[in-house]
């Protein structure tokens, strides 16, 4: 099942005659806590009758107050003297934030869990307010549902057929490689997945779990391990397949001899 169907059909609802921004940083090391962004890249796309258009980019090193790692610039290529006269985080965070706006739409390569936790250092550390993108879309875990590893970057870009002059570990070149490989995979989103054949489905056992007023499910087990309970207190079922869900629940009520919840 797409996991991560809801979230990018809910991305493309809500960029609808909207704009987003695709992103990548490149930092001097991997903690958001002791690591510094030395280049941050980002290009505004806005949609426009199904189409989306490059309307804007924002490009730049970050000097971060420090020498650069020798590894790290082995890496992405950049040096102490591409930074000298970058602008100071302060600086960049300013220039980043009238680029963006408030609570952005965003869209990035592994960057929920990299990228964006690095950004909220920055703003946190210059006193720029909180980075709060109001929508986050990560396409490796598209990526990760839609095509067999590997899934790094440099190997959807080959994928997808982009450009072959794409420099990994740019930040700027990363945001055009993501933005061509949301592309490539959009369409994989566009049709109605098949349903899964539950025709085999033997219910075994009805139970009921109750840990709270709040935390209270009747759990239906099953031949096939399928996750299926009911939550009480909010009256929804949740039925862990990509399947016909009121079959599954009128099968319940059959095998529990009752005709509703």
């Amino acid at each position: 099942m797409d996991k991560y169907r809801n979230e990018v059909i809910r991305f493309k609802e809500t960029v609808k005659d909207g704009r987003f921004f695709c992103f990548d940083t490149e930092t001097t090391g991997l903690s958001p806590e002791d690591d510094d962004i030395i280049q941050f890249s980002a290009i505004r796309y806005e949609e426009e009758e199904g189409r989306y258009k490059e309307t804007g980019r924002l490009d730049t090193y970050i000097n971060p107050g420090h020498p650069i790692p020798q590894e790290i610039t082995e890496i992405n290529g950049i040096t102490n003297e591409m930074t000298q006269a970058a602008p100071t985080q302060t600086e960049a965070a300013r220039m980043i934030c009238e680029f963006l706006g408030e609570n952005p739409i965003l869209m990035g390569y592994n960057s929920v869990s990299f990228d964006e936790k690095f950004m909220k250092t920055l703003y946190r550390k210059t006193g720029s307010g909180d980075f709060s993108p109001s929508m986050h879309l990560d396409v490796i875990r598209m990526a990760r549902e839609k095509c067999p590893k590997p899934h790094k970057l440099s190997d959807m870009a080959e994928r997808a057929g982009l450009s072959e002059e794409l420099r990994f570990h740019s930040s700027l070149d990363d945001a055009v490689a993501t933005f061509g490989v949301f592309m490539y995979l959009l369409p994989m989103y566009d049709k109605e997945e098949p349903k899964d054949d539950l025709g085999g489905m033997r219910l075994t056992r009805i139970s009921r779990w109750k840990k709270s007023d709040t935390l209270d499910r009747i759990y239906v087990g099953n031949s096939l391990n399928l996750p299926i309970y009911m939550d009480i207190p909010k009256g929804e079922w949740f039925i862990g397949a990509n399947t016909d869900d009121s079959a599954v629940i009128s099968a319940v009520h059959a095998f529990a001899g009752v005709s509703t919840d």
